[in-house]
């Protein structure tokens, strides 16, 4: 994900900051396959995928969720985020908060605790889970 921030939440002018998130291999080779991207623009594994605009990402999303058969709240740039937030957190090897924060763009990692908060049935199933191990 890159993205770029113009303004703060008051409005103001700020510098432009990127961000990018490391993906596997595997998954740039997916992309690759589904989009064809690195042939049609002769680009490298090591570079960005593609540049283009929020609404064109907005686009894209919804295309791939409607596809998948993924609707709701779930189905956009937003839902998908957040589900990339949880499942990085949730995950057998959890990603730690500030790598998560940093990742995400939050400027706090109390911002990123949020994706920590699981439903009460699978706090349940990680306190069990926690006794076992």
């Amino acid at each position: 994900t890159l993205k770029k921030r113009k303004h703060d939440k008051q409005g103001r002018e700020k510098k432009p900051q990127y961000r990018s998130v490391p993906v596997p291999p595997s998954v740039v080779d997916f992309f690759d396959l589904v989009f064809d991207l690195r042939r049609r623009q002769h680009k490298n594994n090591d570079q960005p995928f593609w540049t283009m605009s929020r609404t064109s990402a907005w686009r894209m999303i919804k295309q791939v969720m409607a596809r998948a058969g993924i609707s709701g709240p779930q189905a956009t740039p937003k839902g998908l985020r957040h589900g990339f937030g949880v499942a990085m957190v949730t995950s057998e090897n959890p990603l730690p908060l500030h790598i998560l924060a940093d990742l995400m763009g939050h400027s706090s990692t109390a911002t990123t605790e949020i994706y920590t908060r699981v439903l009460a049935g699978e706090k349940q199933k990680m306190v069990l889970q926690a006794w076992k191990g």
